[in-house]
């Protein structure tokens, strides 16, 4: 909880993996299936909040991404193909 509200005062995401918040939000579905195959409301509501932490986080990162600020301008580049730094210049 609290580097989801530093990072929504902050509105910095350069220091959090993108790669690493979507592995954790699909570890946290499997964990939400789990709970239900197995009817255990604690396992359930305890990821369904942590999906939502991992998520607001995701959203700010992405939001980051897309207006390239930081660090975030190489990865968004490097995420989207558009890395030119490899041609050649003439």
């Amino acid at each position: 909880m609290p580097q989801v509200i530093r990072t929504w005062r902050t509105r910095s995401t350069d220091d959090i993996s993108a790669a690493w918040l979507l592995v954790a939000l699909v570890a946290m579905a499997v964990w939400i299936a789990y709970g239900s195959l197995i009817d255990a409301p604690a396992v359930i509501l305890v990821n369904v909040l942590s999906v939502f932490q991992c998520g607001s986080i995701l959203f700010i990162k992405v939001q980051n991404l897309a207006r390239g600020s930081g660090e975030a301008r190489l990865t968004w580049r490097l995420w989207s193909g558009d890395d030119r730094s490899h041609r050649r210049r003439r």
